[in-house]
Parts: structure tokens; sequence; C-alpha cells
């Protein structure tokens, strides 16, 4: 939070950085988060985060180039077999389109922050892996890793360059020409695939709530009358990604004796808890949590009715309980909701 100053010792040698981290890590860290006229806060674990961005592509990369049956350009944008396949293709093209726009407005955090943010929260988190279910992606890998390294060039020139020499297409990445977004932004497929996507992390979020072992598969239901066909077509990789064995899409919901649940937009998640977690253990976890949570709201409740403290306390501190306790009702509600789940 303080300038660098040589009588103050705080300066950061970029040398050191390069030599500890990568130059294209400290080239990344003074890019992104920077604004015009603004001072740009730089610290060691932030050129560490991008070190660890650089390393999730040459992974990425490498992942492709080993899998791939044969290692080449794809210059024509491949055919969209899948949903997956219509939705990377949109998010591809509207990659390329918003990296163009921010570089040539000045703006290079954004564009830094769009490439990140495609990079590992959709192509490596999701992409890559339903591509490891639905198979025969080849062409489609290759043809994003191409123009992804194409639009992070000109943040990371070194790990670019060198990945890709793989392709042998005899030129220097710094000399492609930049890419065109060919098909607009996916249209429904990206409604589509976020609804997919929240099905998924609704499990995943069941699953770590509950403290179910990853490598224990779960039993489930999906209520969606409105998708279901949608639901029906994407099930293989919702009980791969979301961890099911044994996968139910229904019209109405099921009695939700021990069964934890989830309502999402279009969809209500329902998964069985039996045999993975002791319920009479966790009904008294809940119960003593519920007690514990109601006496505390209820001392809230007394504080916050009481003129004396509301009328002479600073009007910040009122503000907190008030938070407090709008917290705590919130939690005894969610409480309330597991406990029915049980049959209490």
């Amino acid at each position: 939070g303080r300038k660098m100053s040589k009588s103050l010792g705080n300066g950061i040698d970029p040398i050191e950085m390069i030599d500890k981290y990568g130059t294209d890590a400290l080239r990344l860290s003074l890019v992104i988060g920077s604004t015009p006229g603004n001072d740009l806060k730089v610290y060691e674990e932030k050129i560490e985060n991008y070190r660890n961005f650089v390393n999730k592509i040459w992974n990425v990369s490498r992942y492709i180039l080993l899998s791939a049956g044969e290692v080449k350009r794809v210059e024509n944008r491949p055919e969209a077999k899948t949903l997956s396949d219509e939705w990377i293709l949109g998010e591809t093209d509207l990659l390329v389109a918003s990296v163009k726009d921010n570089l040539e407005n000045f703006r290079f955090s954004l564009a830094g922050e769009a490439i990140y943010d495609f990079t590992w929260s959709k192509f490596a988190d999701w992409y890559l892996e339903i591509a490891k279910v639905e198979g025969g992606k080849d062409d489609m890998l290759l043809y994003v890793l191409e123009r992804l390294l194409v639009v992070l060039h000109p943040f990371a020139p070194f790990v670019t360059e060198e990945i890709w020499k793989n392709f042998e297409a005899g030129d220097l990445l710094m000399g492609h020409p930049w890419p065109e977004a060919e098909g607009g932004e996916g249209g429904s497929a990206r409604e589509d695939f976020a609804f997919i996507k929240d099905i998924i992390t609704g499990f995943r979020n069941i699953r770590a709530e509950y403290k179910i072992e990853p490598r224990k598969l779960v039993k489930a239901i999906i209520v969606s009358a409105e998708k279901r066909e949608l639901v029906s077509a994407q099930a293989e990789i919702i009980k791969r990604l979301g961890r099911v064995e044994d996968l139910e899409i229904a019209e109405s919901a099921p009695k939700r004796e021990g069964m934890a649940a989830a309502v999402l937009s279009g969809a209500e998640i329902y998964v069985s808890l039996e045999g993975l977690v002791d319920i009479e253990k966790e009904k008294r976890s809940l119960l003593g949590e519920k007690d514990n949570l109601a006496k505390f709201a209820a001392g809230l409740r007394g504080k916050l009715a009481n003129p004396g403290f509301t009328g002479n306390a600073p009007e910040s501190v009122v503000a907190a309980e008030r938070e407090k306790l709008a917290e705590s009702e919130e939690k005894l509600s969610k409480i309330e909701e597991k406990l029915k789940s049980f049959g209490k």
C-alpha cells in the first residue's frame, strides 16, 4: 500500500521476479488489474498467481497436444456436434471480439481479465472435462487452443510462442493473423449450457455441504418439466461431472425424507443421503445448531427492540446488529429446510 522507495527498501526487483516466476507471469501481473491514471499495487503473491495461470496454459496445451491423434492447425471452424461444442465456439467468438475491442480502446486490463476467465473458468474447468466424457474433440480443441494462443500472445509471448512450436506451422505466432469471431454469441446454446452447469454445480454444492467423499457416487433426481428433454440429452455429462451413479429425471418432486435438495432456476435437484450420511447424527448436530442460533437471534431482536440501544448507539453499530439478525434468520431457515429433508 506504499510507493516503492529506495529509502524504505520495499522495491520489487523485476529480474528477481522473472527468475522466480517467469517473464510472462510478471507481464500479466503488471497489466491485469491496472487502470490508466491509477497507482498499481504490485506484490509477490499476485505475480505468483499469474505464474500459476501460465502453468495452467501450459498444462492445458500439453494435454490437448498429447491427446490429439494429429497435431495440426484447424483453420476452418469445426462443426458443432454437441451442446458443449456450440457453447465453446460461442464463448471463443465472444472472447476474440472482446479482446479485440478492449485492445483497440486501450483497455488492456479488461482484455487480460477476459482471457484469464475464459481459460480457467470456461475452457479448462468445463469444456476440457466434458471433452473427456464425449470424446472425438481433437479438431474442436485444437481450433480453440490456436485462437486462445493468438489472443494471449501480446500478454504472455514466451509461453505461447513455445507452445506454438508444436504446430510446426513454419512461422512465428507473433506474425499470426488476428482471428475473427465467426459465428456470433452461441444463441440458445449459451442459456442451455448455463442451465446444465447450474445442475452440476448444484450437485457439487450438496456433496460439499454434506461432506460426501469424491470417490462415492450418489443417487439423484432432477425435477424439470420445462427442460426435461434438455436434461435427458445431457444426462451422461451431468452424471460424470456431478459424480452421480443413478440419475432419475422426473416431472414431480419426490418425498424428501432422507434426501438433500436444491432449488434452481427451472429445476429442482435431490440427492439421496442413504448410506452416505449418518442422518441421526446430522439431525442432532442441526438441532443443537438451531437452538444456539435461535437464542442468538432472540437476543438480537431484544436488543434491536430496545429504544435505548437504537436511539443512542451509532447508526453503523445498529446496522451491523440488524445484519447479524438477518444472517441468523437465513441460517435458521436453511437448517429448517435440512431438517425437513431428514423427516424431522
